[in-house]
């Protein structure tokens, strides 16, 4: 399909859903959730006090007393509070639906480098559908728009960094200073906002390491990611050691770790929940592509194959979410935590689809298909 600049019709079309999203929140009543609740209460402590009061870090009143709010790092506070303070704002909303064009943007950007297409000079249908796919996700819906947290606020940034690593990955620029420095910047992002990002710098290093024995060629991100992931943790631990002690601070991290991790509390438990979580939450995803799976390997002359790039994006995308909800298993029941697994089920959706029904012949089924996801997941959204 030609169409002139591309991509300028997708930041339209993200523009204008972001204006029907607000309209429907503005005439809506949506409550937040507790979480929700305790970042605009930082917000607002931050409004009234100078918030290098406290050395930056996040504050919260509870019973009239000022409470350090230490269990994830500050960068997506600071982020609310900047946004707020430039434009205006009172609520997460708009900051919120901002971050899931972003989000959708970069979906739609790493489909098109999976299905060998241009993005800047060719349209690709199957981006967009991912794209959408993503928009009208359940999750996407009840969490990435409607709630604010640290593990919310991290999820474009984690999609910008898998995209960047995986086109890195796909046109071998290992010594290119622009793939040095970007992969660099979002990799401190993250860490600064979300401990899932110290887990994400561990998995870069650990793809460089197993490429090591193919040469030297990725060993300059196990330098950064490193470096990264150490520096940006002290930073955090300095800067809430000079709020709230530097003892305190180990011991807190070290009790919130444990609480949630599978040393402490019962694992079939969370572990039912957790499972219960993502079949509430992803089950239309999930049989979605399960469908296409099984289709894929009964029909004949359609049998699918995955690529190597498609492996390399299931490894960056799932592993670390994997290891994550290990380390935090407890920690992992929040229904939020549904967010990571959309990305990934999108594009693979998508990826199928292409090879699937790329015969225009099969445009019709194509977008029955697609429809009904779309429909189930909205008809989700609205009535339960």
């Amino acid at each position: 399909m030609s169409v002139k600049r591309p991509l300028l019709w997708v930041i339209i079309f993200l523009l204008a859903y972001q204006i029907l999203v607000l309209a429907l929140i503005h005439a809506g009543d949506i409550e937040p959730q507790d979480y929700s609740q305790k970042a605009l209460c930082i917000i607002d402590y931050w409004k009234t006090h100078a918030w290098s009061q406290h050395h930056f870090v996040p504050i919260f009143v509870h019973d009239s007393s000022a409470i350090a709010y230490l269990s994830h790092p500050p960068l997506s506070y600071y982020s609310l509070f900047g946004f707020n303070s430039v434009f205006g704002f009172k609520s997460y909303y708009v900051f919120n639906s901002t971050l899931v064009a972003v989000s959708a943007f970069f979906i739609y950007l790493t489909i098109c480098l999976l299905t060998l297409k241009h993005a800047k000079t060719e349209t690709s249908p199957y981006a967009w559908i991912g794209m959408i796919l993503y928009l009208t996700a359940y999750p996407i819906l009840s969490y990435q728009f409607f709630n604010y947290h640290p593990d919310i606020f991290v999820l474009p940034f984690l999609i910008i960094s898998q995209y960047i690593f995986l086109k890195l990955l796909i046109k071998e620029r290992y010594r290119s200073v622009k793939y040095i420095f970007l992969i660099g910047l979002f990799l401190a992002i993250m860490s600064y906002s979300s401990w899932f990002g110290v887990v994400f710098n561990f998995m870069i290093i650990l793809i460089a390491f197993v490429n090591l024995r193919k040469g030297y060629k990725l060993f300059p991100y196990i330098i950064i990611a490193a470096v990264v992931a150490g520096s940006i943790t002290m930073l955090i631990y300095g800067q809430y050691g000079l709020a709230g002690g530097w003892k305190t601070v180990i011991y807190y991290f070290k009790d919130t770790f444990l609480r949630e991790s599978p040393f402490y509390g019962h694992l079939k438990q969370s572990g039912f929940e957790i499972v219960t979580q993502m079949i509430k939450r992803l089950g239309v995803l999930f049989v979605a592509l399960a469908v296409l799976v099984f289709y894929s390997f009964m029909a004949k002359k359609r049998k699918f194959i995955f690529t190597k790039n498609g492996y390399k994006y299931l490894i960056l995308s799932l592993i670390p979410i994997l290891i994550y909800s290990i380390l935090l298993v407890h920690y992992f029941q929040n229904p939020f935590a549904s967010l990571y697994f959309v990305p990934p089920l999108v594009i693979c959706i998508s990826v199928w689809l292409e090879k699937l029904f790329k015969a225009s012949d099969a445009r019709p089924a194509l977008v029955k298909i697609v429809g009904l996801i779309v429909l189930t997941n909205l008809s989700l959204f609205l009535f339960f």
